[in-house]
């Protein structure tokens, strides 16, 4: 706790000369009560002071949560694309969830779509569960249960504790057939299945789905 203190206290005189990564430290320990007490007010002024990608994100996320202050979900919009397009993927994801939902502006799934299939080099578990749901609805574009099977697999193969439980793992019934026939074909053609291609959920199968090699991925911090 006391070298809490300290790292804080040098990193708000750090701040104090307008170094922006001393400012987005600072502002994250502010924020959550690191060396000192919560001021989230302050950690809002700090992040938008810094202007870094992460610092856009965070104050994005409480702009959005209401936290140090009243929501302000057009702003927190505007914010996750701009720390989006400077290559902070959590804020790309949170972006096309605002997007899709319509929040803090007008509902464009197109461009969701765009945003999250945008988000596919990395390894991002929640982004890749929702293009799986795009695809496999066809919300935003075409139809396509074989991308959407393929993105259900990734959700889990991304799954690092940071994100939401994978849809095929924790809602395997509500996926259409046709998407479980191809969740099911891949794994066959993966050599991590042998079962039949009946859309069922078995103890096979769930073994199956969990053989997938757990990756580093978004933080969502």
């Amino acid at each position: 706790e006391r070298a809490a203190r300290e790292a804080r206290e040098l990193l708000r005189s750090a701040a104090a000369q307008a170094n922006p990564r001393a400012r987005e430290l600072y502002a994250g320990m502010v924020e959550n009560g690191i060396g000192g007490d919560a001021r989230p007010a302050l950690a809002r002024q700090v992040y938008a002071e810094a202007g870094t990608r992460l610092a856009r994100w965070r104050l994005a996320r409480m702009l959005e949560q209401g936290r140090g202050g009243p929501k302000d979900l057009v702003s927190a919009r505007k914010l996750y694309r701009l720390a989006g397009e400077a290559g902070q993927i959590d804020a790309r994801y949170d972006h096309a969830r605002m997007l899709r939902a319509g929040l803090g502006g007008p509902q464009d799934l197109p461009a969701a779509r765009a945003e999250l299939e945008r988000t596919t080099g990395f390894c991002h578990g929640d982004a890749a569960d929702d293009l799986a749901e795009m695809a496999e609805k066809g919300e935003g574009g075409l139809r396509n249960v074989e991308l959407a099977a393929t993105h259900y697999l990734r959700a889990i193969d991304c799954d690092n504790g940071n994100f939401r439980p994978p849809a095929a793992l924790t809602r395997w019934e509500r996926l259409s057939r046709e998407t479980r026939y191809a969740i099911q074909n891949k794994l066959l053609a993966d050599s991590r299945y042998a079962g039949p291609v009946d859309g069922a959920w078995s103890a096979a199968l769930a073994r199956a789905l969990r053989k997938g090699t757990a990756r580093p991925g978004g933080s969502r911090r």
